[in-house]
């Protein structure tokens, strides 16, 4: 609002002015013996208004802010630019910026006044998002001494189904009195956390106990119990979070392994053969093992081991089991790849190791040779159980093995893989490529195997097409003489 008139001038001057006006717009008064008569200026005679003009800004205020809000929610600052005396600056056209104890507040950019804004303006969409005592602050850009400061005690908002979480301690013998531990931490969407909050959990199958529900949220949005089961199996648990009208599921759920008993043990580079795992020979990660009946043909459950490569099978109750590795190409076992496991209740049987050795496999055939030349005829039999044996270059026994029905043989014999295929000799025999001097060969040093081989040309046993080449090395370079790019290979 403007004023029309301006109450503005120094004590001497203003009593002056007030004096004069007082004078002027006086009514004139005249007096006799027995009567007084009072009369008024005419309207042309009194003075004009004194136009009035704000004066500089010297300072800022915040009003309309909540003292306390939930996180994200929407809030609206005015701000107020006053002069020396209170009055509202309405000259005032300086630039503000926000800012916030909050490092996730969302504030307004930078905000230039115009003429127009008279001094004040709502800012809308400013929000908080850090729990607890926070500030916001608009400052002028140009005299920083324009600053005011608002404080606002934000709460936690509703509940995060995505950035809440359950944790367990898994796994539990599942006898009814082993006890997994189940945590729920609640937070908001801005990872503030959520206290008072009523829990519910649920867990799949029967069986089970929880120790106390519901529960609440501390201060710290944490709520804790147990879970106990005399079922064996795995139990997802879910948890239902929230207060008043609102609640959420928080996912993922988690799930808690009951077992009766369990098999553990690890497959392993065995380079000594002697199926005991030294410093050194590393766990073979990937690797797929299966647990059977005693006289099962089909697996009860199969698993592959962690990258360290260790297994385990879980929920077993009690009984004989036989544990099985798939063999793999070009290792053999050092002992067996078929292990037998006997379980009590309630129960770890640990340490199941398989041996994995780098191998080369010899095979062949024992038969009655009668005609005595070397090869086998439809009529010559076979012999089974002779004793075939390999021997090192030390003269030491390194495998051995039986003939089996048919009279045939497999010894796998110590063998350890090259790093890489070594002494390959890439001879193009003059082969002319038709390119021209310009086109590209691409990778014509051959490190990743792009260049397209004839079969014939591939060293044995060894697939160009999808092979690992690191660790080849190129003794020259290819010679190829370009002479035209026919199939405008080269676009």
């Amino acid at each position: 609002m403007h004023r029309q008139y301006l109450p503005r001038l120094n004590w001497a001057i203003g009593l002056a002015v007030l004096f004069s006006i007082i004078l002027v717009t006086a009514p004139a008064v005249f007096a006799d013996a027995g009567a007084v008569s009072v009369s008024y200026p005419q309207r042309s005679q009194r003075p004009r208004a004194i136009p009035w003009q704000a004066g500089p800004a010297t300072s800022l205020e915040i009003s309309g802010a909540p003292t306390q809000t939930l996180a994200s929610a929407s809030i609206a600052l005015t701000i107020t630019l006053r002069d020396g005396i209170g009055d509202i600056a309405t000259e005032y056209t300086g630039t503000l910026q926000f800012s916030s104890s909050d490092p996730q507040a969302l504030l307004p950019t930078t905000y230039t006044f115009s003429t127009g804004d008279a001094g004040r303006h709502l800012f809308l969409g400013l929000a908080l998002h850090t729990v607890g005592s926070q500030t916001i602050t608009a400052t002028d850009i140009n005299s920083p001494a324009l600053r005011s400061v608002v404080t606002i005690n934000v709460l936690p908002g509703n509940v995060s189904a995505s950035l809440s979480k359950i944790s367990v301690t898994s796994p539990h013998w599942a006898n009814g009195s082993a006890a997994a531990t189940i945590i729920l931490t609640a937070t908001d969407a801005y990872s503030n956390p959520a206290p008072a909050q009523t829990v519910w959990l649920v867990a799949t199958g029967v069986g089970h106990t929880f120790a106390a529900l519901p529960g609440t949220t501390n201060a710290a949005g944490v709520f804790s119990t147990t879970l106990t089961s005399t079922q064996a199996q795995a139990k997802e648990i879910r948890a239902l979070v929230g207060r008043d009208q609102s609640y959420t599921w928080v996912a993922p759920g988690v799930f808690v392994e009951f077992t009766c008993s369990s098999i553990t043990g690890t497959v392993f580079s065995d380079a000594n053969r002697d199926n005991v795992q030294q410093v050194g020979e590393v766990g073979l990660g990937a690797v797929q093992v299966a647990v059977y009946a005693a006289s099962g043909t089909t697996p009860l459950k199969a698993t592959v081991t962690n990258p360290a490569g260790q297994y385990q099978f879980t929920g077993l109750e009690p009984g004989t089991y036989r544990v099985v590795q798939t063999p793999l190409d070009q290792f053999a076992f050092s002992v067996s790849g078929v292990l037998t496991v006997t379980l009590g209740d309630f129960t770890t049987s640990a340490n199941h190791r398989f041996g994995n050795y780098a191998a080369a496999t010899v095979t062949g055939a024992v038969w009655s040779d009668n005609n005595q030349d070397g090869s086998r005829q439809a009529d010559e039999p076979s012999i089974p159980g002779v004793t075939i044996s390999a021997y090192d270059g030390n003269a030491l026994l390194a495998a051995s093995t039986t003939t089996n029905l048919s009279g045939t043989y497999q010894l796998d014999l110590a063998a350890p893989l090259p790093a890489a295929p070594d002494n390959f000799i890439f001879n193009s025999g003059g082969l002319k490529i038709q390119e021209p001097a310009t086109a590209l060969i691409a990778n014509g040093n051959f490190a990743q195997a792009l260049t397209a081989l004839a079969a014939a040309t591939y060293p044995v046993n060894y697939d160009f097409g999808a092979g690992d080449l690191s660790g080849w090395t190129v003794s020259n370079a290819s010679a190829v003489q370009v002479i035209s790019d026919v199939n405008n290979l080269e676009g």
